[in-house]
């Protein structure tokens, strides 16, 4: 699709009861077909706030927010030159909600697997989406990029995926439900499993999760909530081979 000069209006319905309504002007000319990685942080994405009114400002686009019941309302003008732009802002739009709730994006694809949820996170290129769509062991797949992660009133650790993969689908929103384990993943010869320790898990969920800005004041409320969702003790590190073997790891491990 190619678009110049006019507004896209859309809604975008997320998990537990959040919505974003987006008004989009494009400045020039540009294809939305084809979009590229997203970079895992926005260090270059300036944030105001103001009466209750969050403003962006970002080399491809610039807007603002103003919350209202359930999510929020954007105004957005985007760089039309730049791929991939539309689904920047909904990552940055929702990245920037759940974090007043104490929740965090998690770069993270999912499967369900026995009635177990197991997340795999990491960087790009470390086999999430491959998991998921070959390598799921009859599983169902839960998520493909991205998940909402928080702790709930149970001290449960809970997740429920976005709306959102790099490819900017709308995947069907899925309740909110107890993560057994957490994987950090990397590729390897073999397959071996490690249960992380606290100081190890605040480290790797800093590098995967999506974060608007780093400030002080944002990096202590992140670092309260990594510290929170952490201390559930179910992250584990994980090489594995490239066929579904893994899975016997993952399925001799308690609760």
């Amino acid at each position: 699709m190619s678009c110049a000069g006019h507004f896209d209006a859309f809604r975008v319905d997320l998990s537990a009861g959040m919505h974003i309504d987006l008004d989009i002007s494009v400045t020039s000319s540009a294809t939305w077909c084809t979009l590229p990685d997203l970079q895992d942080r926005f260090p270059d994405c300036r944030v105001g706030l103001t009466q209750g009114k969050a403003t962006f400002d970002r080399a491809d686009f610039s807007g603002s927010l103003i919350h209202e019941e359930g999510g929020c309302r954007g105004e957005f003008t985007v760089d039309g030159k730049t791929p991939g732009a539309y689904h920047s802002i909904v990552v940055v739009c929702l990245a920037y909600l759940i974090a007043r709730q104490g929740r965090v994006l998690l770069h993270a694809s999912g499967v369900i697997h026995d009635g177990r949820l197991w997340l795999f996170s990491g960087l790009s290129g470390r086999g999430k989406t491959t998991i998921v769509s070959d390598l799921r062991a009859g599983g169902d797949p839960f998520s493909v990029d991205r998940v909402v992660l928080f702790v709930d009133d149970r001290n449960r650790l809970m997740a429920y995926p976005t709306p959102i993969s790099d490819e900017f689908g709308l995947c069907p929103a899925r309740p909110a439900m107890p993560v057994f384990g957490v994987a950090f993943i990397e590729q390897a010869d073999g397959n071996e499993l490690q249960r992380l320790d606290l100081p190890a898990t605040v480290r790797q969920l800093f590098g995967c999760v999506l974060t608007v800005c780093r400030d002080e004041g944002n990096d202590t409320a992140l670092l309260h909530s990594i510290e929170q969702i952490a201390a559930t003790r179910r992250f584990h590190r994980l090489k594995f081979r490239r066929d579904e073997s893994f899975w016997s790891l993952l399925n001799d491990v308690v609760d």
